[in-house]
């Protein structure tokens, strides 16, 4: 049950960061530098979260919501031997869409 809520609460994080209401800002997309700041420091951010629904949590509920999100991204792709077509493809996807900008394939 507690990793299902920790889960919840992770998507929760998620769309307040793309609502920009975990940085304070104004974006409608969730920057690169956000989401490492917060994989890197999930306990803040979801405490963050938490004092924006008017949730008190205990710290073994962020301890467990935080044990869930890693903290670095998978690089499944490297287990696939990529041509530079398939390359240049995923980068023109990439430009498509802002929030996802400065990402690339080599990152």
């Amino acid at each position: 049950m507690l990793r299902r809520v920790a889960v919840v609460l992770t998507a929760v994080v998620g769309a307040l960061a793309i609502a920009g209401c975990g940085s304070g800002g104004s974006s409608s997309t969730l920057s690169k530098d956000e989401y490492e700041s917060f994989v890197a420091d999930p306990l803040t951010g979801l405490a963050a979260v938490c004092a924006f629904v008017g949730v008190e949590p205990e710290q073994g509920y962020l301890d467990a919501c935080a044990s869930i999100i890693r903290p670095r991204p998978d690089r499944s792709r490297e287990r696939v031997d990529w041509t530079r077509p398939w390359i240049d493809e995923v980068e023109r996807r990439l430009a498509g869409y802002d929030f996802l900008e400065g990402y690339a394939y080599e990152d």
